[in-house]
């Protein structure tokens, strides 16, 4: 398991994002919240599988953003960037 490899690395950081392919109803999504991170996108309706969580004990204000559902590569109509819906977060420093 990837996120186990990574908290061995790295115990408790402030944010782990990216391309976790796992749903909310997931057993990795749970470990997450069970581990104390925020997904700020956790009322999202849409289906996610892409994450930035935030570790609630650090102190940092999590805004999500809101995101297009898909971005278009310029000139291609049709063509999308990713087959993954964007999520963004504004992160502003507890430090």
């Amino acid at each position: 398991d990837e996120l186990a490899t990574a908290f061995r690395e790295v115990a408790c950081p402030d944010v782990v994002a990216g391309d976790i392919n796992a749903r909310v109803d997931s057993g990795v999504y749970g470990a997450m919240v069970q581990r104390g991170y925020h997904d700020p996108h956790h009322d999202d309706p849409r289906q996610l599988v892409d994450y930035v969580w935030v570790y609630a004990g650090s102190g940092n204000q999590v805004t999500a953003l809101t995101a297009p559902v898909r971005f278009e590569v310029p000139g291609h109509t049709g063509t999308a960037l990713s087959d993954h819906t964007p999520v963004g977060v504004a992160i502003a420093s507890a430090a």
